[in-house]
Order: structure tokens, then C-alpha cells, then sequence
């Protein structure tokens, strides 16, 4: 028969919280920074513009548009800037805790479009290698007089997603698309937690989590091309249902390991809608808009196996958490201006509601509704290489952080204020 001590519940709980925690941090961070290419628009059109390889994946009806083969590769690196401020404690929030959570998160991506014809109609095959969820926050450890450490300290969540896609022209103004999407996932979520039960005796213990797994999913899109100089587009990404699995592990204040087992979950990553458009206004002259529609209210909670919380127990506990996510609206606006024959500027803003609830909101994920300015420089090598740079600035304005809905006995308030910066370079090229 398996005791659960005051102590152990207690180191139960700061398990649990680290990992539902993690796994939430996908929800809270979704990229869209698959192309720096569009990075100065802040992704506005970014399912209508299809002018590179990166079409593939923001809607693969557009790759139809690309009479060669073509590639693009780039990277972006997103800098994330938090700070927490309040209190973290068993039972009660009653210990002051701050600190910063400041991470570099590096993102690239690589896409491949091949044109051939389908019965006289124009079709292609894509093919592309991006990370659609992923960031991490990394908090210091905990002293005798800050227990930020018990909140958590690294929790990073990456995912790469491998994905080959099809499109085909029905008519000349109409063009349809679809695509797998094959995801690796993993996360890690370190922290501290305390012997003591609130009377801190340092060096406190600590533990380690790491899960990876995989999942799978479908894309689908359309685009509708009126004009030579107007398109829209629509594209639609499944749900991913992740099952992933890993080492749990428990190491005592001297740093020696004193349980491990092997923990399993099943993560649900949502399904998005996106319509865009594009327009030239002039040979010089575009704008373009975006809106995406995130189906987050699939996370509602989250159940970790085989957890090792009590010390050579190989059986682990099992542990739920409600997160209760809410679905939530993207929306972007931006214009290209080419002021020479082979430059163009971007500009782009944009919004983006969290999926996070108040009650539930933690420092792991200390995320608030989200404005973004966009600015980007484009240059044309020749008629079929091209180079972006782009820059987005991301504002989270203070948001308040309280998890008392979501875990009993560890408790997290105060407030968290937070902004990223986001640069980007993409390379974009068609053979002839």
C-alpha cells in the first residue's frame, strides 16, 4: 500500500505543476515564424501572398503559383524577456520570490516546392521541416530569502514538424491543397522544491523531467485569385495528439539521485484556421492581412503517468491538472513597398490573444494578450534569389500570475511583465 506523506504531496505537487506548466508553454508561445520572409509583416497574408517556398506550409494551394523549383531557408531567433515578482509557497503564497526567466529560442525552417503538371493543369509537391510550437522560460534557483526556484526553473518545449504536401490548380483563378504533418516533441521542466515544508534549508532539492514523443495531423488550403492583383487564401491545420514519454527524476539537497521512473502523457496540440489576403495596390505598392483562429479550448487538461515523487517507489503517481485553455483570435496587417528596382521595405502589426486563463496562469507561462510592430528590409540578388530580414517587437504588458486554480498546495501570486524580440533571415531561391 503506497503513504502519502504531507512532504510527499507536497513534492507531488511541485512535480505536477512543473509539468502540466510545461506542457502548457506550447499553448502559450504557437510560432508563426516559419519564413522571416513575411517576419516584417508579421505573417499578414501569409496564407494568400504565396510568392516562396514557404507557401507549403502557411497554405498549400499556393505553391501552384511558383512556375520553378524553389527553396528557402532561415532561421529566427525569438529573445524572451520575463520577470516575475510576488510570492511562492506551499499552502500559502507567503515567500517573496523574483526573477527573471530570460531565454534565446532559435527557430528555423526549410522548404521545398517542385512545379509539374497534373492532366494539363498546374500542380506541385512541397515539402518542409519547421518548429510550429516551442519557446521556454529559465528561471535561477532558489536562496534562503527568493524561492522563484520552487515555482520552477527550466521548462523549454520544442517541436519539429516534418510535413510533405500536394496542390493542384482546378481552374486558372482556383487552386486546392493538402499536406501530413509528422511532429517530434519534447520538453523539459527543472525546479526546485523543499525538504523542509516552508522552513527553507538550503541547498534544496531538485528535480528533472524530460518527455519526447510523436503525433501526427493533416493540412488542408484553398486559394481563390480574382485578379492578377488580388488573392485570398484559407488554410486549415488539424489538431496533433502527441504521446510522449521520459525520464522523471528526484535528486535529494546533495544532488544524489533518489528516484526515477519513466512518465508518460498524452499532449493535444489545437487545430487553426487562417484566411488571408493580398493586394497590389501599384507595381510598387502591397498590403496584405491576416486572421487565425486557434482552437486552444482542446487543452483542457492533462494527465501525466508514472511520476516520481516519492523516493524508491518504481511505480510512480499519476497526476491531473485542469488548465481549461481558451480558443483565441490572431490577427495581423501589413504593406511591401519596393522603393528601388530590387528593395522593399515592410511594415506589419499585430494581436494576439493567450490562450490562459486568470487563476491558472503560472510562471512557467506567464503569458498575457500580445501587440506586435513588425518592420523588414528585402533585396533582390537577380530575378531568382532574394534575401529577407526582418524584426518584430512582441509587448505582453504586465499580466497578473496566480495559479490557485490550478494546484492546491503549491501557489504562485504576483506579477509578471514580459516582451520578446524576434529577428529573422530567410533566403529565398528558384531555379530556372
Amino acid at each position: 500500500m503506497r503513504f502519502l506523506s504531507k512532504k510527499n504531496i507536497f513534492k507531488l505537487s511541485l512535480l505536477a505543476t512543473a509539468v502540466m506548466a510545461s506542457s502548457a508553454m506550447a499553448g502559450g508561445f504557437q510560432l508563426y515564424e516559419q519564413n522571416a520572409d513575411d517576419l516584417g509583416t508579421y505573417h499578414a497574408g501569409s496564407a494568400a501572398k504565396a510568392s516562396t517556398a514557404a507557401t507549403e506550409f502557411y497554405n498549400p494551394a499556393g505553391m501552384v503559383r511558383l512556375k520553378h523549383t524553389a527553396i528557402s531557408l532561415g532561421a529566427t531567433n525569438i529573445a524572451l524577456n520575463t520577470y516575475f515578482k510576488g510570492h511562492v509557497g506551499d499552502l500559502t503564497p507567503s515567500t517573496p520570490a523574483e526573477g527573471s526567466g530570460n531565454t534565446n529560442n532559435i527557430v528555423p525552417n526549410a522548404h521545398i516546392v517542385v512545379p509539374f503538371s497534373y492532366k494539363d493543369h498546374p500542380a506541385a509537391f512541397g515539402f518542409g521541416i519547421n518548429t510550429p510550437f516551442g519557446l521556454s522560460t529559465n528561471y535561477p534557483k532558489s536562496t534562503l530569502t527568493n524561492t522563484i526556484g520552487l515555482a520552477g526553473t527550466n521548462t523549454t518545449v520544442m517541436t519539429v514538424n516534418i510535413g510533405p504536401s500536394l496542390a493542384l490548380a482546378l481552374t486558372p483563378k482556383f487552386s486546392i491543397g493538402a499536406g501530413v504533418d509528422l511532429m517530434y516533441a519534447k520538453a523539459d521542466y527543472n525546479g526546485d522544491y523543499d525538504l523542509t515544508l516552508g522552513r527553507i534549508d538550503l541547498p534544496l532539492a531538485h528535480y528533472t523531467n524530460h518527455l519526447e514523443g510523436t503525433g501526427w495531423g493533416f493540412n488542408l488550403g484553398a486559394l481563390w485569385q480574382p485578379s492578377s492583383t488580388f488573392r485570398m487564401g484559407f488554410a486549415y491545420r488539424s489538431p496533433v495528439i502527441v504521446s510522449a514519454h521520459g525520464p522523471s527524476r528526484e535528486y535529494d539537497d546533495a544532488g544524489t539521485l533518489v528516484d526515477h521512473t519513466t512518465a508518460t502523457a498524452t499532449i493535444a496540440l489545437p487545430a487553426n484556421y487562417t484566411l488571408s489576403a493580398y493586394k497590389d495596390l501599384s507595381s510598387r505598392w502591397s498590403v496584405m492581412g491576416t486572421v487565425v483562429y486557434g482552437e486552444w479550448n482542446i487543452f483542457k487538461s492533462l494527465t501525466i503517468n508514472n511520476v516520481a515523487v516519492i523516493p524508491f517507489d518504481p511505480t510512480g503517481v499519476n497526476i491531473t491538472e485542469n488548465y481549461k485553455y481558451k480558443n483565441t483570435w490572431m490577427g495581423s496587417v501589413g504593406t511591401q513597398y519596393w522603393f528601388s528596382a530590387r528593395n522593399a521595405i515592410q511594415f506589419g502589426f499585430g494581436l494576439d490573444q493567450t490562450p490562459t486563463r486568470d487563476g491558472h496562469r503560472d510562471t512557467r507561462l506567464p503569458d498575457g494578450n500580445r501587440w506586435i510592430a513588425a518592420l523588414g528590409l528585402k533585396h533582390k540578388f537577380n530575378c531568382r534569389s532574394s534575401i529577407t530580414a526582418g524584426y518584430a517587437y512582441v509587448d505582453m504588458g504586465k499580466v497578473n500570475i496566480d495559479n490557485s486554480k490550478n494546484s492546491p498546495i503549491i501557489h504562485e501570486k504576483g506579477t509578471s511583465t514580459g516582451h520578446a524580440n524576434i529577428v529573422g533571415v530567410q533566403l529565398n531561391y528558384q531555379f530556372s
